[in-house]
């Protein structure tokens, strides 16, 4: 049986020998050919070897095919293509897509490593290590810890860099620590204490870490808190 699914007493049960066996709640055709137009609406797999098939038949299947059919008319209209076409228009459009989605997606990273050259220079020596936090233009979270790498690759010797970016109308934060600073201070507890300051929370190992929420006005303040903590940790200092 099908959980979910109500039975009465009894269940019809339909077998062709070594192909299927189905579950049926009557009869109720004396031949196939009364069931007439027949379209699959659904084949939904429930387990192993286990499946669920809708279907429309007869004037339900002609009412779908024909509501079917105008929509498709309608977009191959908007496309300018025939109804035939219109797989291979969608598939040049969904290929543009991407390829608009890559471009911009580039751009933002390239802006944001332009900004690479500003936040080295704006790095604070913080008892032996080099100390970066500022807010970039990135298009996501990868884009964010690429940009984190390049920077702290750039800074002489040990060093801690928190950058945040707003993505998608989010908060994003990440902590890239050097192994040597994160002995002091771990990545992930940065972003766990500094998320809650943008309305969520994060986390990560000791050299990384990656949080954020959803108050993106916040990002100064978190950015803020999040150079308090390092200055306060690699002073040796406990917070008050």
């Amino acid at each position: 049986m099908l959980f979910g699914e109500k039975y009465g007493d009894l269940v019809r049960v339909v077998e062709i020998d070594g192909f299927s066996r189905e579950l049926c709640g009557g009869t109720h055709v004396r031949s196939t050919a009364e069931v007439g137009a027949f379209k699959t609406i659904s084949n939904r797999k429930h387990g192993a070897d286990l499946y669920r098939i809708e279907v429309l038949t007869g004037r339900e299947a002609l009412y779908y095919l024909i509501r079917a059919t105008e929509k498709a008319e309608e977009v191959a209209g908007d496309l300018r293509v025939e109804v035939g076409e219109l797989p291979s228009a969608v598939g040049e459009l969904r290929e543009k897509a991407r390829e608009a989605r890559e471009v911009a997606e580039a751009q933002v990273l390239r802006k944001g490593l332009e900004e690479v050259g500003s936040l080295v220079e704006s790095a604070e020596h913080v008892d032996g290590a080099e100390v970066v936090t500022g807010q970039v233009v990135a298009a996501d979270a990868k884009g964010l810890r690429q940009i984190s790498d390049d920077v702290r690759n750039r800074l002489p010797g040990p060093s801690a860099v928190v950058l945040a970016a707003a993505v998608d109308g989010k908060a994003v934060l990440v902590a890239n620590l050097h192994p040597d600073v994160s002995r002091r201070v771990g990545a992930g507890e940065i972003v766990r204490e500094v998320s809650s300051v943008l309305g969520g929370r994060g986390g990560g190992s000791p050299t990384m870490g990656q949080g954020g929420g959803g108050e993106v006005a916040a990002i100064p303040e978190a950015l803020t808190r999040a150079r308090d903590i390092l200055g306060q940790r690699l002073a040796g200092q406990e917070e008050g």
